[in-house]
This record gives structure tokens, sequence and C-alpha cells, in this order.
């Protein structure tokens, strides 16, 4: 049985604003991770964004009626048809689980900092092969459980190369308002 405060997160509004992107990015994360998965789905459709856009509804129609999910019993039996016809095993599941992106890891309190401040991020910047550590300054109120930084994305203009920490950071994160969570 999902707890309120539970439901609550899976009906947060994010889905309905970036659900797919969401998705984009916990399919790159899985795959990197895991590229043996490859040969569980259709690749043509992860390349055309076939498989992606299903998921996201499939997650949204979910998340819409997460009060009586009893209501999606006929595509819940599909999903699940289709899972066992490619012999996906229960131990797939929690891999699958590892790699949804922004999930609170637990619910300690972090510091009050203030505004201006500097928090260190460190990033694993797959292109480099490296984990790159920056510094970026709180641009919120503290609040007790999150903080919000300012990043500027650095293009590489001029001839100069783009910032890999600051890419990744827009392109992978700023779908949770850049909201960092105490880990």
């Amino acid at each position: 049985m999902l707890t309120q405060k539970t439901k609550d997160i899976v009906k947060a509004p994010v889905l309905t604003a970036h659900g797919y992107t969401i998705i984009q990015l916990f399919c790159r994360r899985l795959f990197e991770a895991h590229p043996e998965l490859k040969n569980v789905f259709n690749m043509a459709h992860q390349e055309q964004g076939q498989q992606q856009e299903a998921l996201a509804r499939a997650v949204y129609a979910y998340a819409e009626n997460i009060e009586d999910p009893g209501s999606l019993a006929a595509v819940l039996r599909n999903i699940a048809n289709k899972h066992a016809s490619l012999d996906v095993k229960a131990e797939h599941y929690p891999i699958v689980g590892e790699h949804l992106p922004g999930e609170p890891k637990d619910e300690q309190p972090v510091a009050n900092l203030e505004p201006g401040q500097y928090i260190g991020i460190a990033v694993d910047v797959p292109a480099l092969g490296l984990q790159q550590i920056r510094q970026y300054s709180l641009s919120d109120v503290p609040n007790g459980h999150s903080y919000r930084i300012s990043v500027k994305r650095e293009s590489g203009e001029a001839g100069r190369p783009p910032g890999y920490v600051s890419a990744l950071l827009h392109d992978d994160v700023e779908v949770f308002g850049l909201d960092l969570f105490a880990e």
C-alpha cells in the first residue's frame, strides 16, 4: 500500500510538464549502465522516441489514476504480457529502479545555508570518463529540505569548448528545477 506522501510525489506536476524528458534521461542512464538490456528493447523504437513516449504515457496514466490503480487493470495486464513475452525477469526490475532520476535518498534535513553561499556538486561526465566537481551559488532561501542552485550554461562559443558539467546539469537535471536533495 502506498503512503499518501508517496502518492503526492507521484502526482507531482513535474510529470505533466517533463515526463517525456524524465523518461529520456532514464533510458539513457539505464542503457549506459546496462547495455546488455538493449537486447530486451526495440532499439529502433528507442531511437525514434516511440518507446520513451509510450513509457511516459504509461507513467502519467498511473499517476493520474494512483488513487484507483485498478482502473488500469487491462493496460497493466497488457504490459505484463509484453514483459513475459520478452523474458523480462524479476531481477530486471530493481535495475530499473536504480536509474529513475531525481529520487531523494532520505528525509534528513539539509543545512540552512544562505543565498549566495556556495556548495560543491560532483557530476559524472561520461564524455570525459571522469567525475568533475563544480561550485555553484545557492539561489533560494533556506527551507531545511533542499537546495536550489543557479547554473549558467557554458555553450562553448568563440572557439572555447562547452562546459561539460553545466550542459549535463541543464540537460539532465533541469526537469527537477535544479533542486538538489541532501544525501
